[in-house]
C-alpha cells in the first residue's frame, strides 16, 4: 500500500470518526426535559394536585399552563367533534375531527418555529398516535415563527377514529431534548 493511499484512508477514518464524535456529544448535550403547571403569576408550580412533587409522566388539562425546555403551551378549549364547514372535506368514514385551540409561548432569547407536524402529537387510550390532519377550516394559523418571549395561537385539528377516546396531546418542540407535556383533551 502506498504512502498517499494510506494517508487517504486515515483522513477518511478520521473524519469518520469525527462525526461520530460531534453526533455523540449532540445527544448527550440533550436535557431532559419535564414539563411543569406554571401559576397564574407565571411562577412554576412545585406539586400537582395531590400535593405529590411533579413529574415528567404528570398528565395536565385543558387550561392549564405548562412549561417544558423553552416553550409554554396553553390548551384554550377543545371541539370534539368538529363539524366541516365544507360538504366535500371532512374526515373519512368512521372517523371525527377534534380541534385544540392552543397557545404557544417561547421561552427562549431566540427566535423559534413552531411546526404542528413536528411538534403536536395525539394519543388515545389505546396508545395510538395520530398526527396533525388537512381541514378546509379557516383557523388562525399555529405554525410559524415565534420571536424570542412572543406567543402564536391557533388551532391543530386531528383525524381519530369514533371510538377514539382518552386523547392526550403530546407536546414536544425541542430537538435535541428529551421529555413532553401530556394534556388530556377529554
Amino acid at each position: 500500500m502506498s504512502g498517499s493511499n494510506l494517508t487517504h484512508r486515515l483522513r477518511a477514518v478520521a473524519s469518520v470518526l469525527c462525526g461520530i464524535a460531534i453526533v455523540v456529544a449532540l445527544v448527550a448535550s440533550g436535557e431532559s426535559n419535564t414539563a411543569t403547571k406554571v401559576e397564574s403569576d407565571g411562577g412554576a408550580e412545585d406539586q400537582n394536585e395531590s400535593g405529590a412533587p411533579s413529574t415528567q409522566d404528570q398528565i395536565f388539562r385543558v387550561g392549564d399552563l405548562v412549561e417544558i425546555g423553552e416553550w409554554r403551551i396553553l390548551v384554550h378549549e377543545v371541539t370534539d367533534p368538529l363539524q366541516s364547514s365544507s360538504e366535500f372535506i371532512g374526515p373519512s368514514d368512521g372517523n371525527r375531527w377534534v380541534a385544540a385551540d392552543l397557545e404557544v409561548t417561547n421561552l427562549n432569547t431566540s427566535d423559534a418555529v413552531m411546526s404542528t407536524l413536528m411538534c403536536l402529537e395525539l394519543q388515545d387510550s389505546s396508545n395510538q398516535n395520530y398526527s396533525i390532519a388537512i381541514t378546509a377550516e379557516d383557523f388562525p394559523e399555529l405554525d410559524g415563527d415565534v420571536a424570542a418571549g412572543a406567543s402564536r395561537r391557533g388551532v391543530a385539528v386531528f383525524e381519530v377514529p369514533q371510538g377514539a377516546s382518552g386523547l392526550t396531546l403530546k407536546f414536544s418542540c425541542d430537538i435535541f431534548d428529551t421529555g413532553q407535556a401530556s394534556i388530556r383533551l377529554n
